[in-house]
């Protein structure tokens, strides 16, 4: 057993946003982060895709940037004015691809390290494609441990996790109640939300270590890939801080708000469970299995478009001001 690192003040950030509307994204979590930071946290998590929105369809690419650009610059420049330690991720354009990648940026507005999802969920992978590598930034504060939505419920990912020694385990998510009125019906979202509000403790138990999870809360409108229809639902909030007994430090709800809270970084106890090759790395809903098949067939679909080729490349050179 490892030998605690020391206490740290944590903050969760969960908000609704706009799809597209990146500068009136930065604004709302500017605000949200400066009351984080009032509470004396040093380290303040924001949600999966907060500034570009989560929308599934090819003008999600339109938000899309390099290293460097508008939304990372605005994630250094925010983390050195309040001093602290700043994460989200970001629609990254890189060449002819995509990535959802996660940027963590220092007190001193410095990028501590970056992490590309490894994992798009389902339809995701229509639009931008995973990579998979090490999750783990090393900071001043400790091996910071990376989990991107979907990631989270791999075992795989866990096990990945176990083996590299982490002291906090970040997960920003994008996480969202599957509409009642699909096959799954009101019971399958009840045991989707089920899962994802219980997602941080049970990490937190198997890894030993403290959790932070932070997902986007608020309506989600979007049209989905070739005859799939739209998606019409909410995103059901659930953030969480976590330390590493499993003992909640605080959760939210469904509204917008910040949580926050001293937690205890580096292993203290917890052990991995054996998971087969495969396994989910929590209990999951029934219907979970369609998402890895629908995960292939976009994944196809995105390394077939010319177009994706050609919006990648175009944005991966520039250096384009925030859309309204």
């Amino acid at each position: 057993m490892r030998t605690p690192v020391r206490p740290v003040h944590v903050a969760a950030v969960q908000m609704a946003n706009r799809p597209g509307a990146v500068a009136e994204n930065l604004s709302k979590a500017a605000g949200l982060v400066a009351k984080a930071a009032r509470t004396g946290a040093e380290l303040v998590l924001l949600p999966e895709l907060m500034a570009t929105g989560y929308h599934i369809a090819p003008d999600i690419w339109e938000t899309a940037e390099p290293i460097g650009g508008p939304i990372s610059t605005w994630l250094l420049e925010t983390a050195k004015r309040h001093r602290i330690h700043l994460g989200t991720t970001l629609l990254e354009a890189d060449g002819a691809d995509f990535y959802n990648s996660f940027h963590l940026a220092t007190p001193n507005g410095t990028l501590a390290g970056t992490v590309r999802k490894s994992d798009p969920a389902w339809v995701e992978a229509r639009y931008y494609r995973g990579e998979p590598g090490p999750h783990v930034i090393n900071t001043a504060i400790g091996r910071i441990g990376v989990g991107i939505c979907y990631e989270n419920y791999r075992g795989e990912h866990v096990r990945s996790l176990a083996a590299s020694s982490i002291d906090l385990l970040l997960q920003p998510t994008a996480a969202a109640t599957p509409p009642p009125d699909w096959p799954v019906g009101r019971r399958g979202a009840d045991a989707f939300n089920t899962m994802l509000g219980t997602l941080a403790q049970r990490h937190a138990l198997m890894l030993g270590v403290p959790v932070v999870m932070a997902n986007l809360c608020g309506a989600l409108a979007s049209p989905l890939p070739g005859r799939l229809g739209s998606l019409n639902t909410t995103f059901p909030g659930l953030s969480a801080i976590v330390d590493g007994t499993g003992d909640t430090v605080a959760m939210l709800a469904s509204e917008e708000g910040i949580i926050d809270g001293t937690v205890i970084l580096g292993h203290r106890s917890g052990t991995v469970v054996p998971l087969p090759e495969g396994a989910w790395s929590v209990p999951m809903p029934w219907y979970a299995p369609i998402w890895p098949i629908v995960q292939r067939l976009s994944a196809r679909a995105y390394q077939q478009d010319i177009s994706r080729e050609e919006a990648a490349s175009r944005l991966s050179g520039s250096r384009a001001t925030f859309p309204d």
